[in-house]
């Protein structure tokens, strides 16, 4: 899973870490240099020091080597006096040696004049201790400086971050018909201008898009509603014909039901078309609603051993709006009808949850991750002749767009049962 990180943190780790590496790299730099100086300076000293020594034995042969804290000494006139001088000195050719004495460190001038060899020994113990010392202080200061390096990144990334996040913000709270003011009146940096200005553009275009399919909606329910209309209003009179034989009644309540599934087909492709859109909420009486849909549909379940159990209480009601209530719960019923041959439909509302479940051929384990999916007609529903394959995608999308909560548990050859709850998150 790839994990995603906010433009801020980017900008502010990136800077953090750049100024961070820089500081570590002058700590470094600074604490060799400073090193490497004191080292030639020590060793300039110890070889002014045998200088001045030489010089002031050439003038006085009996003088003393110096014998300070940090400074000893020696003076070999001769092979027999080796054995005076310490261990470490008696291997060492002239020149400057560095060398360690168990957790001293000793830098030591050697210089031969005829058979006398002078040695100086100085002890840079105290030196190094104060090296440590300068290092604790510098790592301390550098420190401190990459926290107030990091804060103040952080600090700089907020501030260059700030418009992009507020044009995020001012972009997430948009509504299709709700433009005023464009977003680029509102900045002033060169690139979140830019960005404003992209975002006026297609905002600018889905209000077009928006428009026509608003008026292709209108024309489209004018036109297909009113020969529809006109059919039904006919068959309705023709039936009232009692010259009528039984087989043109039976055609004719064929029509009527063609006619029928085309208004249900055409309200659910209007309202996909519409993307769900519902307007104002009303109290509706659940059983109500229940009732009405489960008469349209009477034939149907007068021609199926079917046993209805309805378990709503009269005074059940639901604050929300009417049409896509009705679409929802009659896709669900007709759906139970439809699938269910022999059995039992029960449906049952409770604490503002609809349940509606049947004994029905089910849905398979390869069908139902796609119930919900536009067009999808699984195995079972292919062989049932007619439907578009668009009920349950109607409910989901009603069910999203209005905040309900949808889950549908099946088990092919077993039945179907599908949950709503329409109590608010």
């Amino acid at each position: 899973m790839r994990i995603k990180h906010s433009l801020r943190l980017k900008v502010a780790l990136g800077f953090a870490l750049f100024t961070v590496l820089i500081l570590v790299a002058l700590m470094v730099g600074v604490l060799s240099l400073a090193e490497k100086q004191a080292e030639q300076l020590i060793d300039a000293t110890v070889s002014d020091e045998m200088s001045h020594l030489m010089h002031e034995y050439q003038r006085s042969p009996q003088i003393f080597p110096p014998r300070t804290q940090n400074l000893h000494g020696y003076i070999i006139q001769n092979d027999d006096e080796n054995a005076t001088l310490p261990s470490y000195l008696r291997k060492l050719g002239p020149g400057i040696h560095h060398t360690f004495v168990g957790d001293r460190e000793l830098h030591i001038a050697v210089r031969y004049s005829g058979t006398t060899k002078f040695y100086l020994v100085y002890d840079v113990s105290r030196y190094e201790q104060g090296i440590k010392q300068f290092r604790v202080v510098l790592l301390f200061i550098t420190a401190v400086i990459s926290a107030l390096t990091v804060w103040m990144a952080f600090w700089l990334a907020g501030l260059l971050t700030r418009q992009v996040s507020d044009l995020a913000n001012q972009v997430e709270s948009l509504s299709p018909n709700d433009m005023k003011i464009p977003l680029a009146a509102k900045y002033n940096d060169e690139e979140v201008l830019g960005l404003a200005r992209a975002f006026d553009g297609y905002h600018q275009r889905v209000q077009e898009l928006l428009d026509r399919e608003q008026e292709f909606t209108a024309n489209a329910s004018h036109e297909l509603r009113t020969p529809l209309t006109q059919i039904k209003t006919s068959c309705e009179l023709i039936a009232q014909n009692a010259a009528l034989d039984a087989r043109s009644k039976r055609r004719l309540n064929d029509v009527n039901q063609a006619v029928d599934h085309m208004t249900e087909a055409i309200n659910s492709l209007l309202l996909l078309a519409r993307g769900g859109s519902q307007g104002a909420t009303d109290s509706i009486p659940v059983k109500a609603c229940l009732d009405m849909i489960i008469n349209s549909c009477a034939d149907t379940l007068a021609a199926k051993p079917i046993l209805l159990e309805i378990s709503i209480a009269p005074e059940a009601t639901l604050q929300v709006h009417r049409d896509a209530f009705d679409l929802v719960l009659t896709n669900l019923i007709k759906n139970a009808i439809a699938y269910t041959e022999q059995g039992k439909i029960s449906v049952r509302y409770e604490a503002q949850r609809l349940c509606i479940e049947d004994t029905g051929i089910g849905i398979s384990a390869a069908d139902l991750p796609h119930i919900f999916e536009r067009f999808y007609r699984g195995i079972h529903r292919m062989e049932k002749q007619g439907g578009l394959g668009l009920g349950l995608s109607i409910v989901k999308r009603i069910c999203d767009q209005s905040g309900w909560r949808i889950t549908l548990h099946s088990e092919e050859n077993r039945g179907t049962r599908v949950m709503i709850d329409f109590s608010p998150v």
